[in-house]
């Protein structure tokens, strides 16, 4: 069993929340945009969404529309 890193713990907690706090989340997407990895966060919220949330075909097949299927 590997021990914890508390600063890794610390800051991934902190990650987390962004995702409960709109103004945080606008924000953190806005910094994102800026630095040209939206898309990867985009990827992250819709899958988290499809978890928690629907679970639905649609949704799997939406998520492989935008993300995954090359074009």
């Amino acid at each position: 069993m590997t021990p914890r890193n508390s600063w890794f713990d610390k800051y991934e907690v902190q990650f987390h929340r962004v995702f409960k706090v709109p103004d945080v989340l606008h924000n953190f997407t806005s910094y994102l945009k800026k630095c040209l990895v939206e898309e990867s966060l985009l990827f992250i919220l819709a899958v988290e969404e499809y978890r928690t949330n629907s679970r639905s075909v649609e949704k799997m097949y939406d998520i492989y529309g935008k993300f995954i299927k090359s074009s």
